[in-house]
């Protein structure tokens, strides 16, 4: 799938050791903030802490965006390690037909270079588990 820049590894841990982490992470320091969006309080159906999310179930969903923050350094992959229950990924590019990607308990996506490319978790109500993500990105520090 190198027309959208990711590479894709399902079994980067093996299913014990996915279900082992699944179980350690999910007793971390999850919580569900209320944010506000377009200037209205809204709570999210996912759960976060400073080093990863938590989709409680199906329901859960990210919009389509790109990890193009100034802050981000656009020169290193982002990669998002997934546990617990399988979920999509939609990657969207303008005048191309949109990719699904399934992203498994204990799999590792890597993405790289997505100026041109959106990304997106859509709702799956028939998902009823949970869903742990780690995403790991390089952010410029401002001392730098």
């Amino acid at each position: 799938m190198s027309s959208t820049n990711i590479t894709y590894i399902s079994n980067f841990y093996s299913q014990e050791e996915s279900i082992e982490m699944f179980t350690k992470l999910s007793k971390c320091p999850f919580k569900q903030p209320i944010i506000k969006v377009r200037g209205k309080p809204y709570r999210p159906l996912r759960k976060s802490c400073s080093y990863g999310d938590m989709d409680l179930d199906g329901h859960a969903k990210i919009g389509a965006h790109k990890d193009d923050e100034p802050t981000l350094d656009q020169t290193v992959d982002i990669a998002t390690l997934s546990f617990g229950a399988c979920r999509d990924m939609i990657f969207s590019k303008k005048g191309c037909k949109s990719v699904r990607k399934a992203l498994e308990a204990g799999s590792i996506l890597l993405m790289h270079d997505q100026k041109e490319w959106t990304h997106a978790i859509p709702p799956q109500p028939c998902v009823k588990e949970p869903r742990i993500c780690l995403t790991f990105r390089r952010v410029w520090s401002s001392l730098q």
